[in-house]
């Protein structure tokens, strides 16, 4: 009965598709199928208002990777991990709509600043918001899906001692080390194609650092953080 409720509901299905380079998570038998979709399946538990929502599949793959053979406490990092910072609203999805376009705001604005020639490129292609669209995914999953786990590793490091704001340098860095391919679009629609797949051959994580974020973003940042719910 319970596989079948994880079938209906989608679990299953995300399970076997979270991180399959790994190997770790794709079918029964493997050595962290069961942790991870026991975890997501008392999560959707915990909080039937929100219930399970693809990309979980990914935070929670993460933190199976760092806490092997303990589902509760797994469990326990991950329902804190998601009420915290900006992650709960990219769950709730429509419920947190004005909030997931302040934080796009920050990132707009933090990208002006590192690159007014590709912030003015993006803008005159009216490529913000396909932009937006991209990197829902990567605020989302924490960059889980789209980084190579080692990178990703390093940046969750970072992003638990100091929230949101790695998430967003993490985005900026992103463009600016794809700069020179980004002003070669001529319309929109190319970001998809380039900036959707996972990021080989860029480091992200030493770009990350040298990001600027503008200190009227981080009193931003903090009075979202302070009405946070």
């Amino acid at each position: 009965e319970r596989a079948q409720a994880t079938r209906q509901d989608g679990i299953g299905m995300d399970v076997r598709r979270t991180l399959p380079r790994l190997l770790l998570f794709g079918k029964r038998g493997e050595p962290l199928f069961e942790q991870l979709r026991d975890v997501l399946e008392v999560y959707r538990c915990y909080r039937p208002d929100v219930g399970y929502v693809q990309g979980m599949s990914y935070v929670a793959a993460m933190l199976c990777l760092h806490i092997p053979d303990n589902e509760y406490e797994c469990f326990m990092c991950l329902a804190n991990l998601l009420a915290s910072h900006h992650c709960f609203d990219f769950f709730r999805l429509g419920q947190s709509y004005n909030r997931i376009e302040f934080i796009y705001e920050i990132t707009d604005i933090c990208l002006e600043k590192n690159s007014k020639k590709l912030f003015k490129h993006l803008k005159k292609i009216d490529g913000l918001r396909d932009i937006h669209t991209i990197f829902f995914q990567q605020f989302q999953t924490l960059f889980v899906r789209n980084l190579p786990i080692e990178q990703a590793t390093l940046l969750w490091d970072a992003f638990l001692r100091d929230g949101t704001v790695v998430m967003i340098r993490a985005c900026v860095a992103v463009l600016l080390l794809l700069e020179t391919k980004i002003m070669q679009t001529e319309f929109s629609g190319e970001l998809m194609r380039l900036l959707m797949p996972m990021y080989k051959g860029i480091d992200v994580c030493q770009k990350v650092n040298e990001v600027v974020v503008p200190k009227r973003c981080i009193i931003m940042l903090r009075e979202m953080q302070n009405n946070l719910l």
